[in-house]
């Protein structure tokens, strides 16, 4: 092992092992310098690029990633350590109630949309009540992250079987790629497990989220719902709550800067954003038509290049040439677009002149 490799691990006191298995070890450890308690995952099956994007996440329902160090074909993963209760504990103590599923299956949903629309989206792939936690403060964590995969627009299924049988959906055995509808299919499977006690093939759920629970898990994935802001939707539906999470909510959480959560992010496009605003309007009133058209040409541009860059709405999965994963081709992409968002931008100003 890499001296300073030993020497960051050997900064963590082993406390008590949480599992173990023939390809992980999962540890609750203290760091000796800040005496603070963190888990410690070793894992032999892992997939590094997942836990590199986590770490750059800040968000309250996903555990932050600290250290992501690898080894000789082993990663060491340092993360938060989360005091509460997994849903499978609190089921233990009886069914839950329907609102008490819908309140939870919620805020999973806001988890995943924040994983789905990255620029290279992940796929948790296990959720099931064991990995989701409810900490002591009420805030409901996915956690367990070891057998996600980024997803991959290229590729027509996924390289390995991994998931939990019973949860995990159709695809992920094999027959196609997994993809956000995988992950829905999982909730599907838990809000009926949690609202009935079984899993959806021996006890279907027949009250108020039924037809919720059947949508989701739909052996095709074109018949689930497409995303999990829509099954949030109908969640809140559920629940003869209003829905809060409107379309102009969507767009502004989903834009480029914001999807992470961090605020130095979300301050610097915000700063953006504002700057695009205040472009269009510093004209008007000022100079002739032609140069205010001239200011909107701009900023169209400015902003599409943005929302290409930022892959808002993960744009980039459906143009040619910047789907797949060859970085060769991607350059040439990500160059024709911008020659044309340009010509676009340069048309309307001929158009208006």
């Amino acid at each position: 092992m890499d001296y300073n490799i030993g020497y960051k691990l050997s900064l963590y006191k082993e406390l008590t092992v949480i599992n173990e298995s023939d390809k992980s070890k999962i540890e609750l450890v203290q760091n000796i310098v800040d005496n603070k308690i963190y888990v410690k995952k070793k894992l032999s099956n892992y997939k590094i690029e997942v836990f590199k994007e986590l770490q750059k996440i800040d968000n309250i329902g996903i555990p932050k990633v600290y250290e992501v160090i690898e080894d000789e074909d082993i990663l060491y993963v340092i993360e938060e350590f989360i005091n509460g209760k997994t849903l499978e504990e609190i089921q233990g103590e009886g069914v839950l109630s329907e609102d008490k599923v819908i309140e939870y299956s919620i805020k999973i949903c806001e988890i995943l949309e924040v994983l789905h629309n990255l620029n290279s989206p992940i796929i948790h792939r296990d959720i099931k009540p064991s990995n989701i936690i409810v900490d002591n403060n009420g805030i409901v964590k996915l956690i367990d992250f070891d057998v996600s995969r980024i997803h991959k627009s290229d590729e027509n299924r996924d390289t390995q079987i991994l998931g939990t049988e019973g949860y995990a959906s159709p695809e992920q055995f094999g027959f196609n790629q997994t993809d956000s509808r995988s992950d829905i299919y999982s909730i599907g499977v838990l809000m009926n497990v949690l609202t009935t006690g079984k899993l959806p093939r021996d006890k279907k759920n027949d009250e108020k989220l039924a037809k919720v629970i059947e949508k989701c898990v739909k052996i095709s994935p074109n018949e689930r719902y497409k995303t999990c802001l829509e099954l949030k939707e109908d969640l809140e539906l559920c629940s003869g709550k209003q829905i809060k999470y409107r379309k102009s909510k969507m767009f502004i959480r989903n834009l480029p800067g914001f999807r992470r959560g961090k605020p130095s992010y979300i301050l610097a496009a915000s700063l953006w954003y504002i700057f695009l605003v205040f472009a269009i309007f510093i004209d008007i009133g000022t100079k002739s038509f032609f140069y205010i058209i001239g200011d909107i040409s701009m900023v169209m541009a400015l902003l599409g290049l943005t929302f290409l860059y930022g892959n808002y709405n993960n744009i980039q999965s459906m143009l040619p040439l910047l789907k797949g994963n060859n970085k060769s081709m991607r350059k040439v992409g990500f160059t024709i677009y911008t020659i044309l968002i340009i010509m676009f931008a340069g048309m309307m100003l001929n158009i208006f002149q």
